[in-house]
């Protein structure tokens, strides 16, 4: 599936949680592989998940704890965390 589809099926699943949470950055933070195969968990966004999820061949991460900025998706030179 491609990321902006899977984006939208979470957001459709869950619904918006900046709705209930404002404070907190919610939705995509990090772009990376526009399709995804493989999908990997994590409780919260680290560099250390972000290597281990290349390694295993994860094309996207789904976390409960994000990064703690505003909710922009980064790309290009500014995606090494």
């Amino acid at each position: 599936m491609t990321l902006d589809d899977l984006v939208a099926f979470l957001h459709d699943f869950m619904g918006d949680a900046g709705d209930k949470y404002p404070y907190m950055p919610n939705g995509l933070q990090v772009r990376g592989r526009e399709e995804v195969k493989v999908l990997a968990t994590g409780v919260s966004a680290s560099l250390r998940l972000f290597e281990e999820g290349a390694a295993r061949g994860a094309d996207a991460l789904l976390v409960h704890h994000g990064l703690e900025f505003p909710s922009r998706a980064i790309a290009g030179s500014r995606s090494r965390l």
